[in-house]
């Protein structure tokens, strides 16, 4: 499986901010500002296979042990697919540390 890079520049559909493109290389897949994005990927980042094109919400946060970084975990509002994407550098810090925390608490909870 090979990722596909799209570096687009879009309005995020949640938060309506103007996200600019990524740039160094790399995809943008949600908005840095509020972290959702869109069910436009089905199997592989940047596949823009999906027909949903649901609202995505970062639901969980993971650390991906082979690749050493953080992933958000998206659930799509619309069809409840789950996929995971890399945190990027410009995401706002502050969320990422609230969604590890919301997703620790809710961890702890199910146990």
């Amino acid at each position: 499986m090979k990722i596909i890079h799209r570096d687009e520049a879009f309005i995020c559909q949640n938060c309506h901010t103007s996200v600019p493109k990524r740039g160094g290389g790399y995809s943008r897949d949600h908005c840095p500002y509020c972290l959702y994005g869109l069910h436009v990927d089905e199997r592989l980042p940047g596949d823009r296979k999906s027909e949903c094109h649901g609202l995505m919400k970062p639901t969980d946060i993971i650390y991906h042990t082979m690749k050493k970084t953080q992933q958000i975990v998206y659930t799509c509002s619309k069809c409840q697919h789950r996929f995971p994407v890399m945190v990027a550098k410009d995401d706002d810090k502050e969320l990422i540390f609230k969604l590890m925390q919301d997703s620790a608490i809710a961890k702890m909870l199910d146990v």
